[in-house]
């Protein structure tokens, strides 16, 4: 288990880079600090926790939370990764200094089109670079609508590659499991000339596209310049699909001719998933996503009792 003297590691066999100072934490009030040298005063600097395992980080709409930590000196210049392993953030802004002591920022999350982000993979990261026989103390601003219990890890290049090499494996089989059963279900559409075949292949095609999204593969391959997409697609996507779902379900099993009540009362569902998702595709976190998180349940528990 980390301690405040590490950053998260990917794997608990994973090598590990001791900070030269722990990592810490303090919540702010939203535009409260604009830059790191707000930190110099007695008051603000004093403020900094240990960040221990396990801790959530009070993020909200009005706080923000920044972190602190010192990367150490080595012999050799050595390159690692820092992830916030989480799929939707809003903003995580890394501060450090350059040679003339300047404050630089690199800046990634929902905020920011992935195509512009310094790592462009599917959780916001960063390249870091120790410095030789000089440690360097890092700011780590995140912003986000809800507590952020995901500690930030450090990563070797060797397992930054491993690790897309291995996504990129699962996305293959995903593609061909579901782009197989897509085809196979149109092909029987038309020799049987059976409409539930087509809707199955809509059904199952929706499926691969939600599940692209929400592993971050959509995101960063298909629409890597779009910050708009990459806010309301993992909440839209999920609905589309329960809604072509539903629709299935009730196909398959006569509904509209054998129980007639069910039949209405799944039209219904398919009505409030759809309005839900253009809801927050035009509303975005105007809209209430505990509402939406609700009927999501009660369409998937509805489904399964049809």
């Amino acid at each position: 288990m980390a301690s405040a003297q590490e950053l998260g590691k990917l794997f608990d066999d994973s090598a590990t880079l001791k900070l030269a100072a722990p990592l810490q934490w303090q919540a702010v009030s939203k535009g409260a600090v604009l830059n790191p040298n707000e930190f110099t005063d007695t008051a603000r600097a004093k403020a900094f926790v240990d960040l221990v395992p396990g801790a959530v980080l009070p993020t909200a709409a009005g706080r923000d939370v920044w972190l602190r930590f010192a990367l150490p000196s080595t012999p050799i210049p050595q390159t690692w990764y820092l992830r916030i392993p989480r799929m939707q953030l809003e903003q995580a802004t890394l501060y450090f200094q350059n040679e003339d002591g300047d404050w630089m920022t690199l800046t990634a999350g929902e905020n920011i089109a992935i195509s512009r982000w310094p790592v462009p993979t599917r959780q916001p990261s960063f390249e870091l670079t120790t410095r030789v026989y000089q440690s360097q103390t890092l700011y780590l601003k995140l912003e986000h609508r809800t507590p952020i219990s995901e500690r930030p890890e450090l990563i070797t290049p060797n397992e930054y590659i491993n690790a897309a090499s291995l996504v990129g494996g699962i996305v293959g089989l995903m593609l061909g499991l579901f782009g197989l059963l897509t085809a196979m279900g149109l092909v029987s559409m038309r020799v049987n000339r059976n409409p539930h075949f087509a809707w199955f292949a809509v059904m199952v095609f929706s499926l691969l596209v939600t599940q692209l999204v929400l592993i971050g593969f959509a995101g960063q391959r298909l629409w890597s310049h779009s910050v708009y997409l990459n806010k309301v697609m993992p909440v839209v996507a999920p609905l589309w699909t329960l809604a072509a779902s539903t629709w299935f379900v009730i196909k398959v099993s006569y509904a509209q001719e054998a129980f007639v009540r069910i039949y209405k009362v799944s039209l219904v569902l398919i009505a409030l998933l759809l309005a839900g998702s253009l809801a927050f595709a035009v509303m975005q976190n105007n809209m209430p996503r505990n509402a939406l998180s609700a009927l999501a349940a009660l369409a998937m528990l509805w489904n399964l009792g049809v």
